[in-house]
């Protein structure tokens, strides 16, 4: 629980520590232009003017203010650490899109190479069969006539 202490907020055995005045408003967004009126947008100036309205000093509305930015700040950081960039992400999409491309080319050589040895199997075993055949005639002809 906070409790106010001649301009400094006590929590516990805790103070807080006295923040750097403001001189201007200091919109946060993350790396897109600030949005209106959306959610989106972390208006720092209104931030203190809403706490000093709840009666909170400009010194402990800016020191929340600041503290609440760092944690935002960290988070976010924490967030985007292992995003990649809109170029990384183009670019390794383009690369498994030339790889499946490739890979595609390759099957469908295989499965012509295949085709091709199945064609030539198959008329070799067609040859022999008939090979076969015309023995067969002449060794029953031979049995005939003889």
């Amino acid at each position: 629980m906070a409790e106010k202490s001649s301009g400094s907020i006590v929590y516990g055995s805790k103070v807080a520590v006295p923040a750097i005045r403001l001189s201007q408003v200091r919109p946060f967004s993350t790396s897109g232009p600030a949005m209106d009126d959306s959610g989106y947008h972390f208006d720092t100036h209104r931030f203190v003017e809403k706490l000093e309205s709840e009666g909170f000093t400009r010194q402990q509305s800016e020191t929340i203010m600041n503290a609440l930015d760092e944690v935002i700040t960290e988070s976010m950081n924490n967030l985007t650490k292992n995003m990649v960039t809109k170029a990384d992400q183009d670019k390794t999409v383009y690369t498994y899109k030339v790889d499946f491309a490739a890979l595609k080319s390759e099957l469908q050589m295989l499965e012509k190479n295949d085709f091709s040895l199945t064609n030539t199997n198959n008329e070799r075993l067609v040859s022999e069969i008939e090979k076969l055949r015309q023995r067969l005639r002449e060794e029953i002809g031979r049995t005939q006539a003889g």
